[in-house]
């Protein structure tokens, strides 16, 4: 998996407004659809029907992240490095 780049607030609350945090969350989906639909394609054996509930995974979720109270802070940040 990737790690990520980012080491301020915004990566800490995902939630952020600001410009910053909308950028992060853009290269967070980025970074992470590719390997989403890998697993999607494998499970669904169907490559519309992968791309479809790929999309619609990013969509519920960043409608949760949206909801100030779905996701507690912990569970929500994002790792800088993965452990070996």
């Amino acid at each position: 998996m990737p790690s990520s780049r980012r080491n301020g607030p915004a990566s800490s609350n995902p939630r952020g407004n600001s410009e910053e945090s909308r950028v992060a969350l853009s290269e967070l989906c980025e970074a992470y659809y590719s390997p989403v639909l890998a697993f999607v394609r494998v499970q669904v054996r169907d490559e519309d029907r992968a791309r479809d509930l790929t999309q619609e995974f990013f969509a519920r979720l960043l409608k949760k992240m949206a909801s100030p109270n779905s996701i507690p802070p912990a569970a929500a940040s994002v790792p800088t490095s993965l452990p070996p």
